[in-house]
């Protein structure tokens, strides 16, 4: 097959990104595979559950409804951002207002990237622990931001020393980013941990961007919403996925939720 050259120069932005970890891993588990290797795939964390027969069978009849093959409201389907109001107070005691705190998006991925595009500047600092998801790292060369990374070690439980940064360095920052469940160490962030984040947040005025995308599948006990702690709605909002613990990856849905502010320019 014939391949072909752009006409045009590609942007500073697109020559920057560095190429996709995923699709490479993928790449080397079909090489292995098609070399006769018996692989475990944990490349992209796809869950090893399926859908539950109720989502099938609502998914089933909702392709038989016209009013689903109309665009869907732009902040999302009533019916959805109110379930997604029910499982914060019912699970986490959360209260949240469906039609400003809560904003539908097309999974965990498109709503940090989204967050990015209306918090992050060129110049900007983001700070995330390390090691991170690979998406925070593109989505801040993507923003020509500074990069700040917290070490995160085995012996502190796989969770940043955050009085270990300086104070002129947290002036900087502008959003600092937080996954817990945290992707790849499965470290689980203690209330007085996020506590602390929420002070600085305030000292510090940055914004707090939890990614949540693994609701739902804490180890010993569940991961506590940072927007079930005092002070969060000032500075924070979280993203969450139904990938993960409703086992829909493919299915593309999720949600954020938190600061009306930050949502509504999301939206």
């Amino acid at each position: 097959m014939t391949s072909y050259v752009s006409p045009v120069s590609f942007t500073t932005i697109a020559q920057s990104i560095p190429p996709n970890v995923f699709a490479e891993m993928d790449r080397k588990v079909a090489a292995a595979v098609a070399g006769g290797a018996d692989v475990i795939d944990l490349a992209k964390g796809n869950p090893d559950a399926f859908p539950a027969d109720f989502i099938r069978d609502v998914a089933k009849r909702a392709v038989d409804d016209p009013a689903n093959a109309r665009y869907s409201p732009f902040d999302g389907k009533p019916g959805f951002l109110q379930a997604a109001e029910h499982w914060y107070r019912d699970t986490y005691g959360v209260d949240l207002d469906w039609k400003t705190q809560l904003f539908a998006v097309e999974g965990a991925v498109d709503g940090l990237a989204a967050l990015f595009a209306v918090l992050v500047s060129p110049g900007d600092a983001v700070a995330y622990a390390d090691p991170y998801y690979p998406s925070y790292h593109c989505m801040t060369v993507m923003s020509r931001a500074e990069e700040i990374l917290l070490p995160s070690l085995p012996e502190r439980g796989f969770l940043p020393d955050l009085d270990a940064v300086p104070a002129d360095t947290w002036e900087r920052v502008k959003v600092l980013v937080l996954n817990y469940p945290n992707n790849p160490t499965g470290a689980q962030a203690p209330r007085e941990f996020l506590e602390r984040a929420i002070e600085l947040a305030h000292e510090h005025h940055f914004a707090i961007v939890q990614d949540f995308a693994y609701a739902g599948l804490g180890v010993d006990t569940q991961q506590v919403s940072i927007l079930s702690l005092p002070g969060a709605f000032d500075v924070a909002v979280e993203v969450c996925s139904l990938s993960k613990m409703y086992a829909m990856a493919g299915w593309r849905a999720g949600f954020i939720a938190g600061n009306d502010d930050i949502v509504s320019h999301v939206k």
